[in-house]
């Protein structure tokens, strides 16, 4: 991945599309390749996932802290 300075959502993105390339240009004759390239793909989704969700409880609490004013936030949660 390229680009400092890049936001997360950006670089998902990138690699998300970037997956997108490799699969569609792997070679569905070479069952090895395609199963690795699958293999890569289930584990890049896996982690954009568990991105998202950390985005979301993020999110979440940015609300919360609005709605109920200031709290005490847990070290790191909101960066």
């Amino acid at each position: 991945m390229e680009g400092r300075g890049m936001g997360i959502s950006e670089k998902v993105s990138e690699s998300l599309l970037a997956q997108l390339d490799r699969l569609e240009a792997v070679d569905a004759s070479n069952a090895d390749a395609l199963r690795m390239e699958i293999s890569r793909a289930k584990a890049v989704q896996g982690i954009t996932a568990q991105l998202i969700a950390n985005g979301n409880m993020t999110l979440e609490a940015c609300r919360l802290k609005l709605e109920y004013g200031e709290m005490k936030v847990p070290k790191g949660l909101l960066g």
